[in-house]
């Protein structure tokens, strides 16, 4: 099983999409996905998280268990929570975990969630809380659960990939040698052809 997740606004979904057309089966939230037989984020993923959140620990792995039908999940909720420590529950359950970290610097990351009035971690009706004004703010916040999360990983020994949006869309040597390092065994000119078909250069 491979996980998608990093700090929100830093390419989870443009990963997602790249893996999808890579021929994996990807379970995530985008409208891109809409007819994925895997499902939604929310109808599928999220269970365990709210579960973990309540304290009820048994139940979240109840729904851990239900996430069987796709190759790779998205979702940065492992990093825009205050419980990184859920992803011990999907190394348990999962024989052969790979996380994926996606970021860039998180100044951009707290820009883009204001910008698009999203909060990790807040409802979205109140994300109007969050002004301009507050990027340093929200850029302390994003940070530290980011390092949380990859604290976390550290500890537990758990296999990631740290990789760099900016990098990944921009430098095409970099993003083939990630992508080599997470599928060993597939063609390059596979990889390199829907890298460039998905990928807008920014």
């Amino acid at each position: 099983m491979i996980i998608i997740t990093g700090t929100g606004r830093s390419g989870t979904s443009y990963m997602a999409k790249l893996l999808d057309h890579l021929g994996k089966d990807v379970l995530g939230s985008d409208i891109w996905m809409k007819d994925k037989k895997s499902g939604y984020e929310n109808d599928v993923i999220m269970p365990a998280f709210n579960e973990y959140s309540k304290g009820n620990i048994e139940e979240s792995k109840k729904a851990i268990g239900k996430i069987t039908n796709c190759d790779v999940f998205k979702t940065p909720q492992f990093v825009n929570r205050d419980n990184p420590e859920i992803i011990k529950l999907f190394n348990e359950h999962y024989d052969d975990l790979t996380v994926i970290v996606m970021y860039r610097d998180f100044k951009s990351v707290a820009k883009s969630f204001i910008n698009y009035k999203i909060i990790p971690g807040v409802d979205s009706k109140h994300s109007r809380l969050f002004e301009k004004s507050e990027v340093g703010g929200l850029e302390k916040i994003v940070e530290k659960r980011y390092n949380n999360f990859i604290k976390v990983l550290d500890d537990e020994e758990i296999k990631y990939k740290h990789i760099n949006y900016t990098k990944m869309i921009n430098e095409e040597e970099y993003a083939l040698v990630k992508l080599s390092e997470i599928f060993p065994n597939m063609e390059s000119d596979k990889i390199k052809k829907v890298y460039n078909e998905i990928t807008i250069k920014k």
